[in-house]
């Protein structure tokens, strides 16, 4: 009788774990929280990890590119003034990934910038940036 009584409740409750789902909430780290208007280097990364981990991106490859392609700068013009934003896109090919993407995105919006980027990047798109292929290599 008494191993009856203790089994019965772990059955129960075996049981019970398995038919009550409970929703999971996205990782602290996936909402942005910052003011985007900030365009702060903190909102930048910020960014970056948000898409890393929705793109299931590396995000040391994703920060380290934006480290060296603008030091995490966002209104930044490089590349005699043929590259913009974070990851310096060039204006053809943002135009291209943006197609490819399937939404017509910002070249001036630095969400718009940092998520192409990163989809690009899950795309294995990084042979684009110069210093992808320098971080790649080390």
């Amino acid at each position: 009788m008494l191993s009856i009584i203790v089994v019965k409740p772990l059955i129960s409750t075996a049981l019970a774990a398995s038919f009550f789902v409970i929703p999971q909430l996205p990782a602290p780290s996936i909402i942005a929280t910052c003011d985007i208007d900030s365009k702060s280097k903190a909102c930048v990364i910020e960014l970056i990890k948000k898409y890393a981990m929705l793109y299931d991106v590396s995000e040391k490859i994703a920060l380290n590119v934006a480290d060296c392609e603008s030091d995490f700068r966002v209104d930044v013009y490089g590349d005699g003034g043929r590259a913009y934003g974070p990851y310096q896109f060039h204006k053809k090919t943002f135009e291209l990934f943006s197609k490819k993407f399937g939404e017509e995105l910002d070249y001036f919006d630095l969400e718009d910038n940092v998520r192409l980027a990163i989809w690009a990047l899950s795309k294995n798109k990084g042979y684009h940036w110069s210093c992808y292929k320098k971080i790649s290599i080390r």
